[in-house]
């Protein structure tokens, strides 16, 4: 075990130093900060982190590859790589992050390939402090540190919101672990100036930069990843005077440069909404533009997981009933904040109608759900039943997911259009997906 852990190490290292190499190649590119974001996460962390999701690595051997990343993205010494990988790109570039998503792709693909093992794996999970890690334990390990807990059969709770690991979608998961990795950031960067009741972290996946141009987004993104550059920081790396080098009133600082400086006074003139408003934001969107969560958004994101799935009651006759279904979604394009609902709705004969069951849809929140699970729940209702829906989605994604899931020969249950033997997709779905 002793010559294992050495051997790993080694290859570990000269992993990492061709990685190092890369990342100061891409340092000197003329590229975006965004591009270069890509092309670290495509190109550089699937060589260097190869089998990291496997590995015991500490925090101290981290960080020199994390701040490696940081000085890639183009940022100076002085900047924190914590905030470099989160605040400036629209993905999460932090080498452990990767490594835990690596962690949580290779245990869904264990799961379905060798779903024999998902006992043992689940088993591992509840493990605190396993005698033997692997990947596994080392994946469970690594959620614990970003406060998450195990509640058994595969679930896992992040403050209320939980996901399964391996029937949750991939996108719901990393939406998740981005909010878990923020409040890890959150303890990380308290002992910098400004940051000490730092609480939360919003990304907004960085749609508040749309409108800026590239100088704007240039300064935002050197203030949110903690660059040093008014005197009063610049005074502990030389001789530098801590005045102000635009007004010489007074010392030199972020709010002072926001707030005092008459050199600045043109720009607070151009923002009139902002600087009316300053004295209620918070103190790190002033100093750093990082700006918290809204107010109780995790008792949001608990209540719409806690929504209970629907129950109905299963009307047995072999008459045909035609059931409307219908999913909607409120703020579609913002993932954060979106809310979506659905309504099965019964067409009586008598041409009147009647609301099978209607409500929000539980957990991850998107109108595919809300018309999936419009539809699950009129073949919960009745035997046999025919769909009338707007949109097709409602029926591709379902037959995808249950071809891939259920079917041996995918070609030839696409070309029967929506049936498996006698019964419709919706059936097969019923019987088959929802055990």
């Amino acid at each position: 075990m002793r010559y294992s852990l050495k051997r790993n190490a080694k290859v570990r290292n000269i992993r990492w130093t061709e990685g190092s190499r890369r990342l100061a190649c891409i340092e000197n590119l003329p590229l975006s900060r965004e591009f270069k974001s890509r092309l670290i996460t495509s190109g550089v962390f699937p060589q260097c982190l190869h089998g990291a999701e496997a590995e015991l690595i500490n925090e101290r051997t981290w960080f020199p590859l994390r701040a490696k990343v940081a000085k890639a993205l183009g940022f100076r010494c002085t900047r924190n790589p914590y905030l470099a990988g989160v605040a400036t790109t629209k993905r999460i570039v932090d080498p452990l992050f990767t490594a835990i998503l690596n962690g949580l792709r290779l245990c869904r693909l264990i799961a379905k390939h060798a779903p024999q093992h998902i006992d043992n794996m689940m088993h591992c999970f509840g493990i605190e402090l396993p005698r033997y890690k692997g990947t596994v334990a080392i994946l469970a390990e690594r959620l614990r540190n970003l406060q998450w807990s195990y509640e058994g059969d595969g679930i896992w709770d992040f403050r209320g919101a939980r996901i399964h690991i391996f029937m949750s979608s991939p996108r719901h998961i990393q939406f998740l672990l981005e909010r878990s990795w923020l409040n890890y950031i959150c303890d990380k960067i308290r002992h910098r100036k400004y940051l000490g009741n730092v609480s939360s972290i919003c990304r907004m996946n960085l749609r508040h930069h749309s409108e800026l141009s590239s100088s704007q987004k240039a300064l935002v993104d050197f203030q949110s990843c903690g660059e040093q550059f008014t005197n009063d920081a610049k005074k502990y790396f030389g001789d530098v005077s801590p005045t102000c080098p635009f007004c010489q009133n007074c010392d030199d600082s972020r709010l002072h440069r926001f707030e005092e400086c008459t050199f600045f006074q043109p720009v607070r003139r151009e923002f009139p909404l902002l600087f009316n408003n300053w004295s209620s934001l918070p103190m790190q969107a002033k100093a750093c533009s990082l700006w918290p969560e809204p107010p109780m958004y995790d008792q949001f994101l608990c209540l719409l997981h806690r929504i209970p799935f629907p129950h109905v009651d299963r009307l047995e006759d072999d008459n045909l009933h035609i059931a409307f279904t219908d999913g909607s979604c409120k703020w579609q394009k913002y993932p954060d904040i979106r809310i979506s609902s659905f309504a099965a709705i019964e067409v009586l004969g008598n041409g009147s109608s009647a609301v099978i069951h209607s409500g929000l849809v539980p957990g991850q929140q998107s109108i595919y759900r809300g018309e999936i699970l419009a539809g699950t729940v009129a073949v919960m209702r009745f035997h046999h039943v025919r769909i009338l829906r707007t949109t097709r989605p409602s029926s591709r994604l379902p037959r995808k997911s249950f071809t891939a899931t259920f079917c041996n020969s995918p070609s030839t249950f696409l070309r029967r259009r929506g049936t498996y033997g006698r019964c419709s997709l919706w059936h097969s779905l019923r019987n088959h997906g929802l055990k």
